[in-house]
C-alpha cells in the first residue's frame, strides 16, 4: 500500500493459538513418558495447561494486539527494550531452532521405522 502501513490480517484467534501450542508441545515424544507415568500424568498436563500454555496464550495475543506487525518476538522485544535486544531476541531464537527441528526429523524418522 502507497503511503500507509500494511498490517497482514489476523487470521489466528485465541482457541487457534491455544491449539496450535498444545500441539506442538504435546508430541510423540512425550506419549512413552507419561503411559509410564500412568493416570497421574494427567495431573502433570493439566498443570502444565493451566501454568505454562495459558499464559503464554495470553501473553502472545496481548503483544500481538499491542504490535501488530509482523516480527513477532523481534517487535515485541525491539519495542519494549530497543534496537539491540530486539535483534538479540530474534537471533536466539532463530538459532535455538537450528539443533531442534533436525532433533524432530531424526525422531520422527527413527519412530516410523520398523524393526524386525
Amino acid at each position: 500500500m502507497a503511503g500507509g502501513a500494511h498490517n497482514p490480517p489476523k487470521v489466528m484467534g485465541v482457541a487457534d493459538l491455544a491449539l496450535f501450542y498444545i500441539v506442538t508441545g504435546v508430541s510423540l515424544r512425550w506419549i512413552a513418558t507419561a503411559a509410564a507415568m500412568g493416570p497421574s500424568s494427567i495431573v502433570v498436563w493439566l498443570g502444565a495447561l493451566l501454568g505454562f500454555y495459558f499464559p503464554l496464550v495470553m501473553a502472545v495475543v496481548e503483544l500481538s494486539s499491542r504490535y501488530p506487525q509482523e516480527g513477532g518476538l523481534y517487535v515485541w522485544t525491539r519495542q519494549a527494550f530497543g534496537p539491540f535486544a530486539g535483534f538479540m531476541a530474534g537471533w536466539s531464537y532463530f538459532t535455538s531452532n537450528l539443533p531442534y527441528f533436525p532433533s524432530v526429523f531424526y525422531f520422527g524418522s527413527d519412530s516410523n521405522s520398523v524393526q524386525i
